[in-house]
């Protein structure tokens, strides 16, 4: 079973990887990008189907959070009503 999993902080992506192949999946591809992006994901899902090939089981799980008032979010408050629908 391979598991691809993404994110825009590469030591972040580092640390989740070495987690998933201690709790035993060996194959893990890890890919920086921004999920909110329609291009990257569209490149990355090329990457996966050209190494791969077909993709049989398809798991997204994506949210993002920030701290800040209300009337001092309206940046990140539509980047979370992007990644969080």
């Amino acid at each position: 079973m391979l598991i691809v999993i993404v994110d825009r902080d590469e030591g972040k992506l580092a640390d989740a990887a070495d987690l998933i192949r201690q709790a035993g999946a060996p194959d893990v591809m890890t890919s920086t990008g921004d999920v909110s992006d329609p291009a990257q994901l569209q490149s990355l899902e090329a990457d996966i189907a050209e190494t791969f090939g077909s993709t049989d089981v398809l798991m997204n799980n994506t949210g993002v959070s920030g701290k800040s008032s209300a009337h001092e979010a309206s940046g990140s408050w539509a980047s979370m009503l992007g990644i969080n629908p």
